[in-house]
């Protein structure tokens, strides 16, 4: 049984690759199996159907995500300027070790528009960012409302897509997080 484990997780890493390379368009079990360097049919064994593929690679990116915020939240800033590294680390990550996750993610969100079952998967993503940010921020001192927490993860998000597919915009991920802080952090400029 623990072979049948790391064959899922295999193809999970597969799945999420040929998503950020080749998009939902590009999702076939074909592939998935030549991306794991894996016998042809491996992957149709494990996921029938092109949505199961979907549904699977949606679980994989909210596990991930989620125990990604969940090492985010530990770290504990408690002052603003802890938080512009967190907020740095976050916007850095969707470009390097994570960007094929962020992209995967996009082109769920994507997907979602018409398979209605990766809506509640992604909606559980998006939770476990909201609850991150309003975590970091209140231990920064910054007291968010639900509203504004919610724009904030939107603007997280959108900054991130950016930055992964079109690096954009070309500020440093330090220099983009200290923009963030100040903004969120100035009674003048609070989020709506």
């Amino acid at each position: 049984m623990p072979r049948q484990t790391n064959r899922r997780e295999l193809l999970a890493d597969a799945i999420i690759r040929v998503l950020a390379q080749s998009g939902a368009h590009g999702l076939t079990h074909r592939a998935v199996d030549s991306a794991a360097h894996v016998p042809t049919g491996t992957t149709s064994r494990y996921f029938r159907t092109r949505a199961a593929l979907l549904l699977a690679v949606a679980q994989t990116v909210r596990d991930r995500h989620r125990a990604y915020m969940e090492r985010l939240s530990a770290s504990e800033p408690g002052r603003q300027g802890d938080l512009v590294g967190v907020l740095a680390e976050l916007i850095d990550d969707s470009t390097q070790a994570n960007r094929d996750l962020y992209i995967a993610r996009i082109e769920l969100s994507l997907a979602s528009l018409r398979n209605p079952e990766l809506r509640p998967i992604l909606e559980e993503i998006r939770a476990a960012s909201i609850a991150t940010a309003w975590k970091l921020a209140r231990e920064a001192g910054i007291e968010l409302t639900e509203s504004q927490t919610d724009v904030l993860g939107s603007l997280l998000l959108g900054l991130t897509l950016e930055r992964a597919t079109l690096d954009r915009p070309r500020l440093t991920a330090d220099d983009l997080a200290a923009v963030l802080a100040r903004a969120i952090a100035s009674p003048s400029a609070r989020l709506a």
